[in-house]
């Protein structure tokens, strides 16, 4: 009947690597099935995926990387009554999310022969989340409230908040706050933008985090917060662009107040926690339409230092052609996009306990095709095309090239 809606999708992902280890796959499926009629609808999603990786060895002193498989789920079912766009509307979720791990397990002796954390247990973990969410749009007015529910490891926590934003062709002021009560913590965003002109614009925004107990700290002292506590966080961007014919231009600046670095314990426990000072940033870039059905989308920043987990230069390049093809295919029922990227990031420093681990530059190349007909996509990417061997993370080796593939589809009545 007219309003139903049907989608799936599946996705393999595989890559594997004799010399320098790490390789693995995941085969991931998702279905969806909504009805939508004129002030209601609701809708049912779930995303399965199941992955493995073989053992990831480590090029340096420090652990490798253990064998992993596992599935995970995500599922939720949504409600909605009214109009978002037009009028008062309420929209209800309940979602479920679930790790189920199914590893080989090592003990203690095969643990410290392949340089891994021993694990003799399989590990289930389930996190229930629900959503409640309503609001008002009046013109350039909208208003509106949503508390979050989350519930696992035995207890229950709220994080409500509000939202009131007005726009317009010419500009826009959006202000949100937000009350955590599972990190206890209170959290604020303005943003606002200036459109005088279709080629020109501003935009500026504030971002601001306030934990109930905030912890002195000094950035001169390693791991001066490993023990717990956050200090307040503040941060500031300020955009402007101008359109040239089809793309835009832009330029910013970043600046970012005291911040806690959280070490990335899952690559080794040696990495440390780290409590910065303030950091700036200069970003520029070249987005929108460059020619006909050719597109670009690029965007560098410069750091004013270079600072722990972070580059001093990095910039991500995009290329593509997104076409229709109306000439030949009049209907619309064929699309095609192919595309060229690069993400290249300049050396970055790991802290450990006795100094720090770096990592070299990197520019890594990757490339997407994705054919439409009807509602039906055929995608296919691959990721380090080249098959060099970098390091994004010190003493472990990415994997060559990365391929990814798969097909979604839309049906609607």
């Amino acid at each position: 009947f007219n309003g139903a809606g049907f989608q799936v999708a599946g996705q393999q992902y595989s890559t594997r690597s004799a010399r320098l280890g790490g390789g693995g796959d995941a085969l991931s499926f998702l279905v969806r099935f909504g009805i939508a009629r004129k002030m209601w609808s609701v809708d049912a999603y779930e995303l399965r995926t199941n992955a493995s990786r073989a053992l990831q060895p480590t090029f340096g002193t420090g652990l490798s990387l253990p064998p992993f498989q596992g599935t995970q789920d995500l599922g939720y079912v949504r409600a909605g009554f009214g109009n978002v766009d037009g009028g008062p509307w309420f929209q209800a979720i309940a979602s479920t999310m679930q790790l189920a791990e199914s590893s080989a397990k090592h003990d203690a002796v095969s643990a410290a022969q392949l340089r891994i954390i021993a694990d003799t247990s399989d590990t289930t973990t389930k996190r229930r989340q629900f959503i409640l969410a309503g609001g008002l749009a009046r013109g350039a007015l909208r208003v509106s409230a949503t508390d979050r529910i989350r519930a696992f490891n035995g207890a229950t926590y709220h994080t409500p908040s509000a939202r009131f934003e007005l726009a317009n062709n010419t500009g826009l002021v959006s202000v949100f706050g937000e009350r955590s009560f599972q990190t206890k913590t209170t959290r604020a965003d303005a943003v606002a933008r200036f459109s005088p002109l279709p080629y020109a614009s501003i935009v500026g925004s504030f971002s601001t985090s306030m934990p109930d107990s905030v912890t002195s700290f000094s950035t001169s002292i390693p791991n001066s917060l490993a023990s717990g506590g956050v200090p307040k966080f503040v941060a500031v961007r300020l955009e402007a662009g101008v359109r040239l014919g089809g793309p835009w231009i832009v330029g910013g600046f970043i600046t970012r107040d005291t911040a806690v670095l959280t070490a990335p314990t899952v690559f080794d426990s040696a990495y440390q926690v780290r409590s910065i000072g303030r950091r700036n940033g200069f970003y520029a870039g070249l987005r929108g339409s460059l020619y006909k059905d050719i597109n670009v989308d690029v965007i560098g920043t410069m750091w004013d230092s270079t600072g722990y987990y972070q580059p001093h230069y990095q910039a991500r390049s995009e290329v593509n052609l997104t076409t229709n093809w109306l000439s030949r295919f009049p209907s619309g029922n064929f699309g095609i996009k192919i595309a060229g990227v690069s993400d290249y990031r300049t050396a970055v420093s790991f802290p450990v306990q006795d100094g720090v681990r770096r990592t070299s530059a990197s520019n890594v190349l990757s490339a997407l095709v994705e054919i439409r007909i009807l509602r039906g996509v055929a995608t296919y990417q691959v990721r380090n095309i080249l098959g060099t061997g970098y390091q994004i993370v010190p003493d472990f080796f990415m994997p060559r090239a990365i391929s990814l593939y798969g097909l979604r589809w839309e049906f609607w009545n």
